[in-house]
């Protein structure tokens, strides 16, 4: 048999592939290394299934505390890679450590989906050495649930402290994309912004965008992490150094970057034939 070989177009063919895997390997190791945890709920759904779980990304030990259900489908929005199922709850709260303290300089973006089926406790809270340091979502209002997207900062003094009301009504039984930047450009403060359904995009949202933004006069360093959920579903919780760690699309500079490196290589296998 003779032994076969590539006809000129064919192999040109296979370096275009070859090329286009090398940028795509490039951009997807950068998102990769951008995140921080993620908790996709891939998990078989039952009554009670949360408890007791431990997969996810960059998460230590078990979720604690009982009452939250696995269900299936999971949440899904508009442009956003999604997986696994999701966890529903009727009231209470679970908690999960990180692997180590989340890092406290740049940025840190945190999100999650969140359908809530009446206006009620749906937060996502931060904690730091087994204290309580903030909560985003619909909170506590200081008196019950609050019935807009808000913060609630504990264990602080000044003007960030207490509960902070966006004044935008939650939205009940549609998929909201919840999103927290942390800003830590300012030594022992931290930025807090709250944006609600920013795009889905390799680009940052601008501050100015934010429903609501506060600056907290410490650093906020945080460990653990807490579900607070009375009556809703929620889905794809994510941590990242960056924006595309969270949205899954690739910044822009790295995009193009891994792009010009694939036809880089292109270009100097078509000249060595």
């Amino acid at each position: 048999m003779k032994p076969m070989f590539l006809k000129q177009d064919q192999w040109m063919k296979s370096h275009r592939i070859s090329a286009a895997l090398v940028a795509l390997a490039a951009a997807t190791s950068g998102l990769h290394a951008a995140v921080v945890f993620s908790e996709p709920f891939d998990y078989t759904p039952g009554i009670d299934g949360l408890n007791g779980q431990g997969r996810g990304t960059g998460l230590s030990g078990t979720w604690t505390n009982g009452g939250y259900d696995i269900v299936a489908p999971g949440l899904t929005y508009a442009g956003l890679i999604t997986a696994g199922n999701a966890t529903a709850h009727n009231g209470g709260q679970t908690f999960r450590h990180l692997t180590g303290p989340a890092p406290a300089s740049g940025s840190i973006y945190l999100s999650f989906l969140l359908n809530q089926e009446s206006a009620n406790f749906a937060n996502f809270t931060l904690f730091g050495s087994g204290s309580e340091l903030l909560s985003f979502g619909a909170t506590w209002s200081g008196s019950g649930p609050s019935s807009t997207y808000s913060m609630y900062i504990s264990g602080v003094t000044g003007p960030a402290a207490g509960y902070h009301d966006s004044g935008v009504g939650v939205t009940i039984g549609t998929t909201q994309f919840l999103v927290l930047e942390l800003d830590y450009s300012t030594p022992d403060e931290t930025g807090l912004h709250f944006y609600l359904n920013p795009a889905v995009s390799g680009t940052a949202p601008d501050q100015g965008d934010a429903i609501l933004s506060l600056t907290a006069t410490h650093t906020v360093v945080f460990d653990e992490i807490r579900l607070e959920l009375n009556s809703g579903t929620i889905d794809e919780l994510r941590g990242a150094t960056t924006y595309a760690g969270i949205t899954g699309v690739p910044e822009p500079g790295v995009a193009i970057t891994s792009l010009l490196g694939g036809l880089f290589l292109l270009r100097r296998r078509s000249r060595e034939t």
